[in-house]
């Protein structure tokens, strides 16, 4: 980690000493005066920031010399173009505990800045192999990795037939994920032609080549921090991966997202539940043996509507005998948003509902002064109840004089829930990073969200 950040304020350095450079030749004699002193500083401080990169990597180093000249958002290495907007990406707060599954944040009080522009060229010392270990190790920290017989991906076998991974990657992805040359090499060294290969990526359809895994896959597509919308998906996906695995006794299936952890741990746990009913009898069951078996803390699924759509597979299986149930029409009463507000001006709060993908509702559209509000938090009340049906994600904004603000948001399926008149969710049963109470947000932690609706 420390010696990512250190290789990126090297990218800093050399980007203010190419400005100040640039600037002091288009300016007047006592302003390029002053750059040039400027210019000498930036270059002591990057002659202290590439000693503090040696002192990090100690004797692990090798030479690589970096050509830096008009690659723009990248450093061209040996082995490739490195992207710094992924890099930074990686490092950034909000991949926390999220389904990128970067589990540590960069300090706040040393950022790493994105660089825009970097026209210089620099021999820095770095070891090509360790770096890239240390950085796909960082980027799956707590996940399990499969370290054996020459391989180190992150991969995981839940069972001895069913695989969890992150995505496989190529270009200059391949450096911080898994490269999609050894997860094929693996895949075929370890299990020939006896593997179906799952992509639950909505952002990242396609591979590289249709003729990757010798065509051995499969998509199952929806949105990364989100429930599998519809919930048919889930349906359709345990059917066919229960089919393959029926087919042969070698057979055995690879799910993955982005991480291998959010989306991966639903379909994942719901197969689990599916396949094994009398050791896995239950969907808190299901998502434990996968939180143990993909990670070394237990935490395998954390966001609160993709546990919530577990429990409703759970119920499927139990209740449907593993049939989508009949869909079910309510109409929506009442949301209220029952909450200390930290903020003592004038609050916006808004939300919109989304039908099975489809935008239905934008409260902006219908409460024109209407919308009543207490110290203890919001009230939405429907004069005309619009009815709502299948998989709806409620999602919660502040509006703000310059940019709307999501604060949280939540998933329900109207022919799953336990209560049909009142769906009462509290702070910790929200998605969003804002719901969790931090300094500087509008709610404070006693943040509950109760949906009214009637029949």
């Amino acid at each position: 980690m420390k010696q990512i950040c250190t290789m990126m304020r090297v990218m800093r350095v050399i980007q203010e000493y190419t400005k100040m450079k640039n600037t002091a030749s288009e300016t007047c004699l006592s302003t390029t005066m002053m750059c040039i002193r400027g210019a000498r500083e930036m270059e002591e401080e990057l002659g202290a920031a590439k000693k503090q990169l040696e002192d990090l990597m100690l004797d692990q180093v090798e030479f690589f010399s970096y050509s830096l000249e008009n690659v723009g958002n990248g450093i061209n290495t040996a082995a490739g173009q490195i992207d710094l907007n992924i890099i930074d990406e990686i490092l950034s707060e909000d991949s926390f505990d999220s389904d990128d599954a970067v589990f540590f944040r960069v300090a706040e009080e040393d950022p790493v800045p994105k660089p825009t522009e970097i026209g210089s060229s620099l021999a820095v010392l770095v070891s090509q192999n360790s770096a890239l270990a240390m950085m796909r190790s960082k980027v799956s920290q707590l996940k399990r990795r499969y370290k054996m017989d020459g391989f180190d991906l992150d991969l995981t076998y839940i069972t001895p037939r069913l695989i969890a991974m992150g995505f496989p990657a190529w270009g200059t992805e391949k450096y911080y994920r898994n490269p999609i040359d050894q997860v094929e090499l693996f895949l075929e060294s370890k299990h020939g032609g006896h593997y179906r290969i799952y992509n639950l990526c909505s952002e990242r359809p396609e591979y590289d080549s249709p003729k990757r895994f010798q065509g051995k896959f499969k998509r199952f597509p929806f949105d990364d921090h989100n429930a599998p919308c519809p919930i048919s998906l889930v349906i359709d996906f345990i059917r066919d991966a229960t089919s393959f695995l029926e087919e042969d006794a070698k057979n055995v299936v690879v799910v993955h997202c982005k991480a291998g952890k959010g989306r991966t741990g639903v379909m994942v746990s719901c197969l689990l539940r599916s396949l094994d009913p009398i050791g896995i009898p239950d969907a808190k069951e299901a998502l434990r043996v996968f939180g143990n078996a993909r990670t070394y803390n237990g935490l395998g699924v954390t966001i609160p509507s993709q546990c919530r759509y577990v429990y409703y597979y759970d119920r499927i299986v139990r209740d449907f005998g593993g049939q989508l149930p009949p869909s079910r029409p309510i109409k929506l009463y009442q949301i209220i948003v029952d909450s200390s507000i930290k903020s003592c001006g004038q609050v916006d709060v808004y939300f919109t509902v989304e039908e099975n993908g489809v935008m239905k509702i934008d409260s902006r559209h219908l409460f024109h002064g209407g919308l009543k509000r207490d110290p203890k938090g919001f009230f939405f009340l429907f004069e005309e109840e619009p009815t709502l049906q299948g998989d709806l994600r409620f999602t919660f904004h502040q509006r703000h004089r310059l940019f709307n603000e999501e604060l949280f948001y939540f998933w329900i399926n109207t022919s799953l829930c336990s209560n049909y008149e009142r769906f009462s969710l509290k702070d910790r049963e929200l998605d969003g990073r804002l719901s969790k109470g931090k300094d500087g947000d509008t709610f404070c932690k006693d943040l509950a969200v109760n949906v009214i609706f009637v029949d």
